[in-house]
C-alpha cells in the first residue's frame, strides 16, 4: 500500500504474476497467483482459505488507506464480471472482512448489462466498451468517498471506466484499488 492516497491512481496490494505468460506456464508465478485463481473460482479447493487471506489484507489495507484519506467511512463498489447478473462471490467474500459500519457496499453501484468476453481469455481491455456495458444502478451517496475495488488491474481500463460512472453518478471523492496489478 501507499503512504498518500490520490485520485486517479490505481492503488495495489501486490504484484500479480499470471499463471501464463505469452502461452507458456510463467516462471514468476507465486503464492498469490494462485490465491487469485483460487478466489475467481468458489469451487476451488483452496478458495475459502484465499477468501480469507486476501480478505484479512483488504481489511487491513482499507484501514489503512481510510485513515490516511482521513475518513471515517467509506462506499465501496466492485468491478463488475464480464458477464451480466454475475456477482464475484470471491470479492464479496473478501469485503466480509472489513468493519460492516465503516465500509458501504452495495453490489448495484456498478452492474454489468450484457456480457463481454474476458479479458483474461482473450477479450478487448477498451474502456469504451466497459462504459457501454456497465451503468450505475444505484447511486452512491455523493459526499462520502468510493473505493472502486477489483482482484486484478492489468490495463486498468475496466477501473477506469468505472470511475468516470461513479463520478457521472454524483460522487465527489473516487479511488481505485486492486488486489494485485500484473507485473
Amino acid at each position: 500500500m501507499s503512504d498518500k492516497y490520490e485520485e486517479g491512481e490505481i492503488y495495489r496490494f501486490f504484484s500479480y504474476h499470471p499463471y501464463r505468460k505469452d502461452g507458456d506456464h510463467n516462471l514468476d508465478r507465486d503464492t498469490n497467483t494462485f490465491r487469485i485463481m483460487d478466489l475467481k473460482n468458489p469451487t476451488a479447493r483452496n478458495h475459502k482459505s484465499a477468501v480469507a487471506h486476501l480478505g484479512d489484507l483488504f481489511a487491513g489495507g482499507i484501514d489503512y488507506m481510510m485513515e490516511k484519506i482521513g475518513i471515517s467511512k467509506v462506499q465501496l463498489a466492485i468491478v463488475p464480471s464480464s458477464k451480466k447478473d454475475k456477482v464475484s462471490v470471491g470479492l464479496e467474500g473478501v469485503i466480509g472482512y472489513t468493519d460492516a459500519k465503516e465500509v458501504l457496499y452495495n453490489r448495484k453501484f456498478l452492474v454489468r448489462t450484457q456480457d463481454i468476453d474476458s479479458a483474461h481469455e482473450g477479450g478487448i481491455r477498451s474502456e469504451r466498451q466497459h462504459l457501454e456495458t456497465i451503468r450505475v444502478d444505484v447511486v452512491p451517496e455523493p459526499n462520502i468517498p468510493l473505493i472502486i475495488f477489483d482482484d486484478v488491474a492489468t490495463t486498468g481500463t475496466s477501473l477506469e471506466a468505472c470511475e468516470k460512472l461513479i463520478r457521472e453518478s454524483g460522487v465527489k471523492e473516487v479511488y481505485m484499488l486492486a488486489l494485485g496489478r500484473t507485473a
